[in-house]
């Protein structure tokens, strides 16, 4: 059982968070963050505290001043695979609607990994999240792109070998 609660900025979120939170989540911002929110968020983290961050790669926006202070980095390409995407319009920009059954060993993840075969994650134009060299902080990534995903750098859908590297992110 929990408790859930919606608080933001205007209720004094950007300088403290509470103490009773057992975790912040964040979905969809639609702004970049002020520095005295990414400072509070530093200090929570730093502290114990846990952050869920669900964030949409935009072009219009730079999280990494944000991720930076938790040890993240994001790409600023679409991640793409060849063969584990799901085919909606049969075209090469297909290969940007992503899908994945490799969960971490995190209890947010328990469910997915007792049946991998038949729950998968979906992603559409997804970046690529990476833990930063040196970061002090725990980071625990509880789902990763198969194998042979690549980072689209020059948005042609197709991977091209030099620029591109196949891995999981």
């Amino acid at each position: 059982f929990f408790l859930l609660r919606v608080e933001g900025v205007d209720q004094g979120l950007a300088n403290k968070i509470p103490e009773d939170a057992a975790v912040v989540v964040i979905a969809r911002p639609r702004r970049e963050f002020a520095d005295v929110e990414i400072q509070t968020l530093r200090t929570w983290v730093q502290s114990g505290g846990s952050v869920l961050a669900l964030l949409d790669p935009d072009p219009q926006l730079n999280w990494n001043p944000f991720l930076s202070y938790l040890g993240l980095a994001m790409g600023q390409s679409s991640v793409a695979h060849d063969s584990k995407y799901r085919p909606e319009t049969h075209l090469p920009s297909d290969r940007l609607l992503i899908y994945s059954n490799n969960f971490s060993s995190h209890a947010s993840a328990t469910r997915a990994n007792r049946d991998p075969a038949n729950l998968v994650a979906a992603f559409s134009g997804a970046a690529a999240l990476e833990k930063l060299k040196g970061t002090d902080l725990k980071v625990n990534f509880t789902i990763t792109t198969e194998p042979g995903s690549w980072e689209d750098v020059n948005g042609n859908f197709e991977f091209d070998a030099g620029p591109e590297t196949k891995k999981s992110f």
